[in-house]
Order: structure tokens, then C-alpha cells, then sequence
């Protein structure tokens, strides 16, 4: 069933609307982002004390960033919309990791500052935000639920997100991307989103 809302811009008024889009996360555990991926993974930072066990227990629920190294969280190459962006790590460590992000194969960086800040928590002080856009939670998951007008990538583009680090540090993250069969028009202009989606 074709359905007219294409699933971006989630908000508290459109909640109940149903729509063809499809959301797909990536993660330590699947950064292709591939269905059903989750949870696949038989190696990773977790692999000790999920030994017995086995695959399907968060063999790698984190990253190892090592030092004055850039690591991508996310390299997509179909249409879309990034809707949420999760990470967590040591509070010590929020103005040393470096969180850039490019849109439809920009030379510079659309994004480019501390983690700490784009989640409001600069000074690498935990502070709980507790808002529609930005969420960051006692225990210091860090939640961004924005979309981003201007940074839906098309398709001939796409998005790549890195984090870069002077020192080795563990982080945890996931990235949730949406792509709608629909075409949505912002600003007086049509972005093509995954003409390829198929199912709910």
C-alpha cells in the first residue's frame, strides 16, 4: 500500500502516519547498515566476556579508535536522511573526539566539532539535555533527533561521518538513516530518495 507521508521529519504531530520509507541503523555491529546485520558480528571489544555466548550477543557493541587516526561511522551511498545519531564515551573524552560529516560528496565538512558539543555538552561535564532535539541521558548516551533540512543527500551524493582522535578511545554509536520511495520537496526543490525501497 502506497502511503503520501515519506517518513522524514518525524515529530509529535505525525507520529500515527504510516509511510513506505525504510530505516536502517548502523552500528559497531553492522556499519553496512545491511538488514538483518545486527548482532552478526564474531569478533569485536565485546568477544571476551561474550565468549560462551556465542554470535547474536553484542560481540562488538563499540569502536577502538586509535590515536591521531580518523575512523568512519558511516559511509552511505543511497538517497536519504540521517534521523538519529547515538554515541556514548567517556565524558573526559567529548572535546577530544572530532565529529565531521559530509553531504553529497562535499570537499568540506557540512559538521565539524567536538562530540561533547553537537550533543549541548561542551566542557566534558555531563549535563542531562532533555529535549526533542537532543537528548543525553544520565548514564551519558547521547541521542541527536533532528533532521536536518538542508542535509538530506540525494541520489548522486550520499554521507560520510567520521570521528577523528588524538589518543586511543573506546566509543559506542549508532546511526540511523531513512530513505523513502516518495519524492519530497523542500525549499521549492525535489530530492530523489531511494527509488530502490522496497517493504515496511
Amino acid at each position: 500500500m502506497a502511503y503520501n507521508f515519506n517518513g522524514l521529519g518525524m515529530g509529535m504531530g505525525n507520529l500515527s502516519q504510516l509511510s513506505n520509507a525504510q530505516t536502517r541503523s548502523l552500528s559497531a555491529e553492522n556499519f553496512s547498515g545491511l538488514k538483518g546485520q545486527g548482532g552478526m558480528a564474531v569478533k569485536g571489544t565485546g568477544a571476551e566476556s561474550a565468549r560462551d555466548l556465542g554470535q547474536g550477543w553484542k560481540i562488538s557493541p563499540s569502536i577502538i579508535i586509535g590515536p591521531k587516526s580518523t575512523f568512519t561511522l558511516a559511509d552511505i551511498q543511497e538517497p536519504g536522511a540521517i534521523q538519529h545519531i547515538w554515541m556514548t564515551t567517556f565524558p573526559s573524552h567529548w572535546r577530544r573526539l572530532i565529529l565531521r560529516a559530509y553531504w553529497n560528496g562535499e570537499e568540506y565538512p557540512s559538521i565539524e566539532c567536538p562530540i561533547g558539543d553537537f550533543f549541548a555538552n561542551g566542557w566534558c561535564e555531563l549535563c542531562n539535555i532533555n529535549s526533542l532535539p537532543v537528548a543525553v541521558n544520565p548514564a551519558g548516551g547521547m541521542n541527536a533527533k533532528f533532521l536536518m533540512i538542508e542535509r538530506v543527500f540525494t541520489h548522486n551524493g550520499g554521507a560520510v561521518i567520521h570521528l577523528q582522535i588524538s589518543r586511543y578511545i573506546p566509543c559506542w554509536m549508532e546511526c540511523k538513516a531513512k530513505a523513502s520511495m516518495s519524492v519530497p520537496t523542500w525549499h521549492g526543490r525535489s530530492t530523489a530518495m531511494a527509488g530502490g525501497a522496497k517493504g515496511k
